[in-house]
């Protein structure tokens, strides 16, 4: 299986049991993953976005190298709102992963800076995840508001405005399922990724993955699990139990990530050399 969405570093809205990358790593591959994308929390709550990308890759670089199983890609984080991207963080022969979270950086997700952005990463072929929300907004401290929520106007207005270059290159991760259903016919025509990670999804009573995947197509649908702050296996059995053939399962639990990975890794394995 291939994680999509998966994080470490300390949470600042509660405690949870584990936050190391090793350890998070270390209990994905027991449950059978080969390969995850792990976000740190310091890119959706730091001010200073990309000093968080450079003390991240800075302290994670040797552990990356030593860990066989998963193999690990660590996503950057970026914010299109808040200064000039620096050119250290998208070196020439390198291609990334990229995380954005409006409602948690705070930018509207449908601007046009938002957008010539990711636009502009793509042309590197990088890739990139969208965030939604990490948890039910709902449970959050009544102290917070979220002014920059990802509202339904929003994610329409996004979808119509971006081009093909982002088809396939772009995952909507943790977004919630009443936000999905109405663009469903967006998705599919720009080929916009979906993980299934958010507890909108419910479980087999309430067989989401499936209404999903019939709606937009079994080629755009991942696995993410939103480790440590989910139980993985929540998603995973998500898929399993859900109504779909197969190769549909195959494709949703490895093979349409594969694909997401494949290009910049075989690539950064070349210019290595």
């Amino acid at each position: 299986m291939i994680d999509v969405l998966s994080f470490f570093d300390e949470y600042p809205f509660r405690r949870l049991p584990k936050t190391g990358l090793g350890d998070i790593s270390r209990d994905l591959c027991e449950l059978g993953f080969e390969k995850i994308i792990a976000v740190s929390f310091k890119v959706l709550f730091y001010r200073d976005v990309y000093e968080a990308d450079r003390e991240i890759l800075e302290r994670n670089r040797d552990m990356v190298k030593s860990i066989k199983c998963p193999k690990i890609f660590i996503a950057l984080g970026a914010n299109p709102e808040y200064t000039v991207f620096p050119k250290d963080l998208l070196k020439e022969k390198t291609r990334r992963i990229f995380v954005l979270a409006p409602a948690y950086q705070g930018f509207r997700l449908d601007s046009g800076a938002s957008i010539r952005f990711l636009e502009g990463i793509a042309e590197n072929e990088s890739r990139i995840i969208i965030i939604d929300l990490l948890e039910d907004y709902r449970e959050f401290h009544r102290g917070y508001r979220l002014r920059y929520l990802i509202k339904h106007e929003y994610l329409e207005n996004f979808l119509r405005r971006i081009d093909r270059s982002l088809s396939k290159r772009v995952i909507l991760a943790g977004f919630r399922y009443d936000l999905l259903q109405r663009v469903f016919k967006e998705i599919s025509e720009k080929e916009i990724l979906v993980d299934v990670s958010s507890d909108t999804l419910y479980g087999p009573q309430y067989d989401r993955v499936r209404e999903l995947v019939s709606s937009v197509g079994d080629d755009l649908v991942v696995l993410g699990t939103r480790y440590p702050i989910a139980n993985p296996l929540a998603s995973v059995l998500r898929v399993l139990f859900s109504d779909l053939s197969e190769r549909s399962k195959e494709k949703i639990l490895r093979g349409n990530a594969e694909k997401f990975l494949e290009e910049i890794y075989s690539y950064n394995q070349h210019a290595a050399k």
